[in-house]
C-alpha cells in the first residue's frame, strides 16, 4: 500500500515533519479495508431500510432541544403571535435586561429603562412597572372590570 501512495505524489516526500507525518498516515491507512462493492449512503434508525427526516428530526431535538413536561396549550380563538408571546411569558423566554445578562449580553445596566426602580424582568414588565399599571388600569376601565394591584 504505502509504494503506490507514493508513486502518486508528484514529488519525493522530505526528510523531517513530511516524512514523520507520512510514516503517520500510512500507519492509520493499514487498518483501512477497502471492498469491491459500490458505496452507498446508509441511514437506517427505524430498522426497516427507509430513511425519513422525521426520524433525523427527532433524534436531533431528544439531543439539543430541552424537554419540558407541561404541555402547550393553544387557544384557537386567539391568534398565533400572541399565543407564542403567552407561551414565551409563561416559559420566561422573552429578552428581558434580566434573561439577556443571565444569557451573557453586556449591558449597562438591568434596571426598567421606564421607570429605572427595579431590575427589567418578565414580572416588572407586565404587572409591576408603573407604565404597565396604566396601561393594566386602562384595559380594565375599557372591559369594565374592577382594577386589582396586583403586587
Amino acid at each position: 500500500m504505502g509504494t503506490s501512495m507514493v508513486d502518486s505524489f508528484r514529488r519525493n516526500i522530505r526528510d523531517g515533519v513530511e516524512r514523520h507525518q507520512f510514516l503517520e498516515l500510512n500507519s492509520m491507512l493499514e487498518a483501512v479495508s477497502l471492498s469491491p462493492v459500490q458505496d452507498r449512503w446508509c441511514c437506517d434508525l427505524s430498522g426497516d431500510g427507509e430513511f425519513r427526516v422525521k426520524e433525523v428530526r427527532n433524534i436531533i431535538d431528544d439531543l439539543f432541544l430541552p424537554s419540558y413536561s407541561d404541555s402547550t396549550r393553544w387557544v384557537k380563538y386567539i391568534p398565533i403571535k400572541i399565543n407564542v408571546f403567552a407561551w414565551r411569558v409563561y416559559r420566561d423566554c422573552l429578552p428581558t435586561r434580566s434573561n439577556l445578562n443571565h444569557r451573557g449580553v453586556i449591558l449597562d445596566s438591568v434596571s426598567c429603562p421606564l421607570c429605572q426602580s427595579s431590575e427589567e424582568t418578565i414580572h416588572h414588565i407586565l404587572f409591576r412597572c408603573d407604565l404597565a399599571k396604566i396601561v393594566l388600569r386602562k384595559i380594565c376601565r375599557w372591559w369594565d372590570l374592577s382594577w386589582q394591584d396586583l403586587t
